[in-house]
C-alpha cells in the first residue's frame, strides 16, 4: 500500500499575501514537514492530551 500522508500543522508559514489575496491559509505551494506518527500527536480532547503525556512519558521526555 502506498504511503499517505495529512496535514496536522505543527509549522505553519504563510505569506501575509495569501491569505489577504486569496484568503486562505494554502496556496499551491505546500512543502512537506514529514514526522513520525508517534512524534505528531493531535491534541484536541483531554483525552488526546492524556496519551500524548503517555507516549512523552514512555521516551522519557517528561516525568
Amino acid at each position: 500500500m502506498p504511503k499517505a500522508f495529512i496535514q496536522n500543522g505543527p509549522v505553519d508559514v504563510i505569506w501575509t499575501k495569501t491569505i489577504l489575496e486569496i484568503n486562505s491559509m494554502s496556496s499551491n505551494c505546500i512543502i512537506p514537514f514529514i514526522m513520525k506518527e508517534l512524534e505528531s500527536v493531535n491534541i484536541d480532547t483531554e483525552i488526546d492530551l492524556l496519551l500524548a503525556e503517555i507516549l512523552a512519558k514512555r521516551k522519557g521526555e517528561i516525568e
